[in-house]
């Protein structure tokens, strides 16, 4: 089978759970079979405009390859504006389109459009609040993330600070639906309580070792955001064992168990989150919280994903 990968962004250039799902995605997919051929088509650049211009010209793109080079057996899309190129792609060459929902803000008129009302061949979405959205396509598959517990456990017990209770907040502090703003205004509350709160922040730009040493030695993870899908932060720091404050949207309310696992809040709530934050932070047993996250984590594997997935390739191929 000879898929077409489309993501806007190249996972060498922006670190998202679309790019880091991809390339998961598709080293599992060789190992099950190594026949695969899998050419893998991104943008260069995380700039808007230049994201949107490369929706375009990746058409010719994917054409040129598929006269002249290999015929494509499908397309499968990762992101919202290829999904278009993806659709369009998949008339002009008469082969199914497949598109995976890594979240869904439904106050953003593009994702809804592009997400409820273009029809595709199959649509796989990582997270289940998306099937009960009013949408135009019926083949939707929920197939959820996964993550390598193994690249995050250490042989060491988690590093402790006797001076400062760390948080930590992994993402990008310009994108609103993150809802850092909000982690700010309700950490300034949290230090009322707790003085010694200290802030980590790990943006985009930093590699997978660096955010993997900062988990080891963070007391909480938070997730403050306003909408998600399945955040594979979340993933991550329980397989690091670290207990996690989250909000209540997307795949969130489905994977934890308030006080159990970690913490549910109300998303958008500044005093809600702060006062979350102070009760884990009091727990005498944070860390079996971390233990219990750990054992959720550890049955979500990219080989799963990867086998759900060909199935869904098998299904919409042999349909055509």
């Amino acid at each position: 089978m000879n898929i077409c990968f489309l993501i806007d962004v190249s996972p060498d250039k922006f670190k998202g759970g679309g790019q880091a799902h991809l390339v998961a995605l598709e080293r599992e997919m060789r190992i099950k079979n190594s026949e695969f051929i899998i050419q893998n088509f991104s943008g260069s650049s995380p700039n808007v405009f230049l994201r949107l211009a490369w929706m375009l010209c990746v058409i010719p793109q994917v054409i040129f390859h598929h006269f002249f080079k290999q015929k494509f057996d499908l397309i499968h899309a990762h992101s919202i504006p290829v999904m278009v190129s993806g659709k369009i792609l998949s008339l002009i060459l008469g082969i199914p389109v497949v598109v995976t929902v890594h979240g869904y803000n439904e106050s953003r008129w593009m994702e809804k459009l592009v997400l409820t009302k273009i029809k595709y061949d199959a649509q796989i979405t990582v997270a289940r609040n998306f099937l009960s959205v009013p949408n135009a396509n019926k083949n939707v598959i929920y197939i959820p993330n996964g993550v390598d517990v193994s690249r995050f456990q250490c042989d060491k017990f988690r590093i402790q600070n006797s001076e400062f209770r760390i948080v930590l907040f992994v993402g990008r502090k310009n994108d609103q639906a993150k809802g850092f703003v909000i982690l700010e205004k309700a950490l300034e509350l949290v230090k009322k309580e707790i003085p010694q709160i200290k802030l980590l922040v790990a943006g985009g730009d930093l590699s997978q070792e660096d955010v993997l040493q900062m988990y080891q030695k963070t007391d909480l993870f938070v997730l403050p955001s306003l909408s998600e899908g399945f955040p594979l932060t979340l993933l991550e720091s329980w397989a690091a064992k670290l207990p996690v404050v989250a909000t209540r949207v997307g795949e969130l309310p489905y994977l934890i168990r308030d006080g159990i696992n970690g913490y549910l809040v109300e998303p958008g709530s500044t005093q809600k989150l702060a006062l979350a934050i102070v009760r884990a932070l009091k727990n005498r047993n944070l860390a079996k919280l971390g233990e219990n996250g750990y054992n959720v984590a550890k049955h979500y594997k990219w080989s799963k994903v990867a086998g759900s997935t060909l199935k869904v390739y098998e299904s919409v191929v042999l349909s055509e």
